[in-house]
């Protein structure tokens, strides 16, 4: 996952990058391609710890709000599992092949996958084929070797694998072909939970603040835009009305969005190639998905990818600037007044949003040598709540919210004192956050309007 947090960080290794976006979500499948893949994970880790604090009064504190109580989605009756029926993946390939190349002739470039993203007449089973095959185009590509793309013997080899793979007929599977259709299925099964997870409305209630809650905001696979993600994360906690005041729905299959102080972006509705593949769609609605799109778009206006991926070039102060209009403050965890920022901020008359950057991977002071411990390192977190505990600082509470909308845990351990609230959405002490995070980032708050004074 390419993340930028500050000017000169790197981006992560490439397999890291896929694996850290395919987080965003939570689902058996996925788990499956997280366990098939862990050992490509890299093992690193860093001793993050830094002054403890003193232990002082805080004069104000601020709970933690729940998001509302999801309503159910309406039961659908869903298609048979692509592993099931290897037919419809083949049809789903070469429908593909004939909108893009009507003989069937030439190969079909990464650019290619990204025009056929962006079409609104694809089939289901076409969007998450499509997907899969972006999530997997040089395991793919390698079927026909030595073409730039992905070609039509690649895709007639890789439907004779999979009926092969699933009805048992035929040759046996080496262990590269099983690993590679294994790999695959699991995508697909992936990106089709992604796609069939998502409210196609802007918003999932007739009252549209009650659908802009923190855990409808996702990253977007593999978009580096946690910097915005946890902004949005956070302004959805703070001042949902906000949110709905930047959108506006054009009745025609396509939003406009102004963010403050900037001109109105129009943006098309997401396509399903681009909810199965980017996975930022939810049962709240589209509004998260809108915004990230327009972000995209701000950052990069004339790109002919998808709009979502645009934001990959910004930094990270731009998502807090961005969705309020205003400046930024930041305070490194190590000073004695970082507190002073999370209680300022989250306090329950006036709160603003509030991010907190990890720049390395921190741990042994919660893990003793553990190489990885569940909070990704060059990644921003939304935070969500503060409860100072007067008699003792460092004991005070802090929720934080993962973009990914999921942790996982070495182990499956979570540290004591933590409590994994789902969602991504972890509960901890202040020392722990103290320990575990860099910096602390706010937006400024706009000063009061003075009204001048009518003379004698």
């Amino acid at each position: 996952m390419q993340v930028f947090t500050q000017p000169g960080v790197g981006d992560q290794p490439p397999v890291f990058n896929q694996l850290e976006s395919s987080e965003s979500k939570n689902s058996p499948q996925r788990e499956h391609l997280l366990r098939e893949t862990e050992h490509l994970l890299p093992v690193s880790s860093t001793d993050t710890a830094k002054s403890h604090l003193p232990e002082m009064m805080l004069v104000s504190a601020k709970a933690a709000v729940d998001a509302p109580v999801e309503a159910p989605r309406p039961a659908a009756a869903p298609p048979p599992p692509f592993e099931q029926t290897p037919s419809r993946v083949n049809d789903a390939l070469v429908g593909l092949f004939h909108i893009e190349h009507n003989n069937l002739n030439g190969s079909m470039t990464n650019a290619e996958i990204n025009r056929l993203m962006q079409r609104t007449n694809l089939t289901d089973d076409q969007a998450i084929m499509l997907a899969a095959m972006r999530s997997n185009f040089d395991a793919i590509r390698a079927l026909d070797p030595g073409q730039a793309g992905i070609t039509n013997t690649a895709i007639r080899r890789l439907s004779e694998l999979w009926q092969r793979r699933v009805t048992g007929e035929g040759a046996p599977l080496t262990e590269q072909q099983t690993t590679l259709i294994n790999t695959l299925q699991s995508s697909a099964g992936m990106h089709r939970g992604w796609l069939e997870g998502s409210n196609r409305s802007l918003y999932a209630t007739p009252n549209a603040r009650d659908s802009v809650v923190p855990s409808a905001c996702s990253q977007g696979n593999d978009v580096g835009n946690c910097h915005f993600v946890s902004a949005m994360t956070s302004l959805a906690q703070t001042d949902p009305a906000a949110i709905v005041r930047m959108i506006r729905d054009n009745h025609n299959g396509t939003y406009t969005v102004t963010f403050p102080g900037q001109e109105p972006i129009r943006v098309n509705a997401p396509t399903n190639a681009e909810l199965a593949f980017f996975g930022t769609g939810d049962s709240h609605g589209l509004w998260s998905t809108v915004l990230q799109q327009a972000y995209g778009r701000l950052w990069t206006p004339g790109t002919a990818n998808p709009a979502i991926e645009g934001a990959g070039g910004s930094m990270r102060s731009d998502g807090l600037r961005t969705l309020t209009g205003q400046g930024m403050t930041t305070t490194h965890t190590g000073r004695l007044t970082f507190w002073s920022t999370l209680n300022d901020s989250l306090q329950l008359s006036n709160q603003w949003p509030t991010t907190a950057t990890v720049f390395a991977e921190a741990g042994e002071a919660l893990f003793g040598n553990a190489p990885s411990t569940g909070f990704t390192g060059q990644h921003e977190y939304a935070v969500l709540g503060f409860v100072p505990n007067p008699q003792n600082l460092q004991a005070g509470r802090v929720t934080i919210q993962n973009p990914h909308r999921t942790m996982h845990w070495p182990n499956n351990r979570v540290p004591a004192g933590m409590i994994d609230h789902g969602d991504g959405r972890v509960e901890m002490s202040l020392q722990q956050f103290n320990d575990i995070f860099f910096n602390v980032s706010s937006a400024v708050r706009p000063r009061p309007r003075e009204i001048p004074r009518l003379g004698n």
